[in-house]
Order: C-alpha cells, then sequence, then structure tokens
C-alpha cells in the first residue's frame, strides 16, 4: 500500500539527548504503571506531566524526536485507558478535562488535554463538534515546526475514530459531515504548513533538512488517508468540497517536496473514479506545479489510475453502466491519449 497505516520506527541516530530522553520516559512510564496500580490519578497526571516535557526539548533532530515520539504515545494509550476506568467508576468528566488543563507547560497541557477530550467526546458524543474544534484552537499555540506537527499528528490519532460519519454516534446533536472535513483539512493544512518550515536553511544545511522533511511526510499522509477512508464521503463531496481545497495548498506551497507527496497522496488515496471524473482540475493543477517537481511520476501515476479503471470495465458492456459511470468512462477515454502521449 501506499501508505503505511500501522506505527513504525526510524532507524535511530543514537545521540546522547536520545538516549536520556527515551531513558527518562521509560522511567516515568514505570512511575505512571506504579500510580495506576494505587488508584492514584493525581500522581499519575504528575507523572505523565514529567515524561511529556521531554517533547519540550529542542535538541533533537526530526527523526529522533520522532522516536522520542513514539515512545510517548505509547504510555499515553495507558494512561488513556486508566482515565477511561476512572470515568466508568464514577469520577466526573468535566473534572477530569479541567484538571490536565492545570499543567504548568504548554506542550504537556496540550497532550493531556487531546488524551482528556477524546475520552470526553467518546462518553459524551454530543460533546464532539464543541470538544473538535476547542483542541483545534488550542493547538495552535505550538508554532515550533517540529513540536507543532506532531501534536497535530497526536490530535488526529486520537479524533479520526471520533469525527462525524455515516450512521456513527457523533453524527447527532448539531454536528456534520462537514465538522469532520474541516478539522482534518485545517489540521492538515496547518501540519504542512509547519512541514515546509522545516526546510529552511541553505547550502548542506538545506539538503539535510529535505532529508529529515523526507522522512516525516507519512505524518501528512495520515491526514490524507484518513480523509480517503470517511465512509459518508461520495464523488459530489470530493469534487465540490474536498479537492479544491487539497489542490489550493498544494499550489500555495510553493514547496516542490510537499507538491510532489501531496499529488502522488491525491492520486493513490481516493477512489479512481473520483479522480478520473476530476481530471481536467488535477491536470489543471500539475500544470501550475513549481518547475523541479517531477510531473513525470505524477503522470505515471495518473496513467495507472485510468488504466485500472478501464480494467473495471472489461467485462462490463455499455448496457450494465449507470449514466454517471458513462459520463466518467468517456472522460477517461478522451484523457488517457493525451496522458499517454505526455
Amino acid at each position: 500500500d501506499y501508505f503505511i497505516n500501522k506505527e513504525y520506527k526510524m532507524e535511530e541516530n543514537k545521540d546522547e539527548n536520545l538516549v536520556k530522553g527515551l531513558k527518562n520516559i521509560k522511567e516515568q512510564s514505570f512511575h505512571i504503571n506504579s500510580a495506576i496500580e494505587k488508584n492514584n490519578l493525581r500522581q499519575c497526571l504528575k507523572e505523565a506531566y514529567t515524561m511529556l516535557c521531554e517533547l519540550r526539548t529542542n535538541e533533537l533532530s526530526p527523526r529522533n524526536y520522532y522516536n522520542l515520539y513514539i515512545s510517548v504515545v505509547d504510555v499515553m494509550l495507558t494512561l488513556k485507558n486508566y482515565m477511561i476506568e476512572e470515568i466508568n467508576r464514577g469520577r466526573r468528566l468535566i473534572d477530569l478535562y479541567d484538571a490536565v488543563q492545570q499543567a504548568q507547560h504548554v506542550i504537556p497541557r496540550l497532550y493531556l488535554m487531546i488524551t482528556a477530550g477524546s475520552i470526553y467526546i467518546e462518553k459524551v458524543p454530543r460533546s464532539a463538534r464543541i470538544i473538535i474544534y476547542d483542541m483545534l484552537g488550542l493547538v495552535k499555540a505550538v508554532q515550533n515546526p517540529i513540536k507543532g506537527l506532531f501534536l497535530r499528528n497526536y490530535l488526529l490519532k486520537m479524533i479520526k475514530d471520533k469525527l462525524p460519519d455515516k450512521d456513527n454516534i457523533y453524527l447527532k446533536e448539531g454536528a456534520s459531515f462537514e465538522d469532520s472535513i474541516k478539522f482534518i483539512i485545517e489540521n492538515m493544512e496547518e501540519m504542512n504548513r509547519l512541514w515546509v518550515r522545516l526546510s529552511v536553511g541553505s547550502g548542506g544545511e538545506k539538503a539535510r533538512r529535505e532529508k529529515e522533511r523526507d522522512e516525516l511526510k507519512i505524518l501528512i499522509g495520515e491526514s490524507m488517508n484518513k480523509l480517503s477512508s470517511l465512509e459518508s464521503l461520495n464523488l459530489e463531496i470530493y469534487e465540490q468540497k474536498v479537492l479544491p481545497k487539497l489542490l489550493n495548498i498544494i499550489l500555495n506551497s510553493k514547496d516542490k517536496l510537499c507538491q510532489q507527496y501531496l499529488m502522488e497522496c491525491i492520486i493513490h488515496a481516493f477512489p479512481d473514479n473520483y479522480n478520473v471524473k476530476c481530471m481536467e482540475s488535477l491536470l489543471d493543477a500539475i500544470s501550475s506545479l513549481e518547475r523541479d517537481v517531477d510531473i513525470g511520476i505524477i503522470f505515471i501515476s495518473l496513467i495507472q489510475k485510468l488504466g485500472n479503471y478501464f480494467g473495471s470495465f472489461n467485462q462490463m458492456g455499455d448496457n450494465n453502466l449507470n449514466e454517471n459511470d458513462k459520463q466518467i468512462l468517456e472522460t477517461a477515454q478522451n484523457i488517457y491519449p493525451a496522458l499517454l502521449k505526455n
């Protein structure tokens, strides 16, 4: 698959700061589990705060920060399960949500808040819209490219299964599917902006940063993958509300790596018939990409997309196609020779 949906660890550069950070996280994980065994939520949150302060570091490369982040997330999932148990035992949700916001430093405070917020939504589905936008606004406080990028990735991880979508419990009480689209795209747009900012530098420094950025691109791809997996997404919504916003993000970035990767994400993530129907918009966007973008790779992906689409109709006669399918197939047949020529 083009996307990697499971967590993975990058090869670590064993610098002293990373080794020290991972050691501290392991120690705090022990203290958190000890507090859980004693059913001491206050102490548990205190230990979690100390652990999360490791993510305030400015001493790690993006690759090593990634590995620190993954270790923290593993512990936070344990903490989240304990919080849920506390709620099930009668602790008030509002007390928990307020308690985690008392943390002194913004990075640990926001990680704790997102964790508690995801539980709040799960337990009180009608709160989904309010909590989602509350958290989306609060994470704007972190403008450091690396810290902000990973914080927003954590927000997506905690919220992605609690977005209003077809027939789920969150699609009620004033929440709509458009809220899900807005949340994912706005969060992804800011993640992309932070990701592009990582390229600042010149000469060898810029080349090193570009390599580091390339290693982090999956964080942006996860947002695209989630957007494409929403059950309520259909061709009309994609054509009118999703694709134009995605293309706007790509073109406004003026960044080679961003444009290359996200165009390929669009082609691979969404259904063949969606992109065949929207081929004119895609071709217009390709023609507006930065000059150093390798559009040949993008064209190859489009040709494969069209080839797959034709293949799906090999066993079907015209009489078996509805009018919409016929229109899309006709569009594909008109564009295919031109793409092959290019």
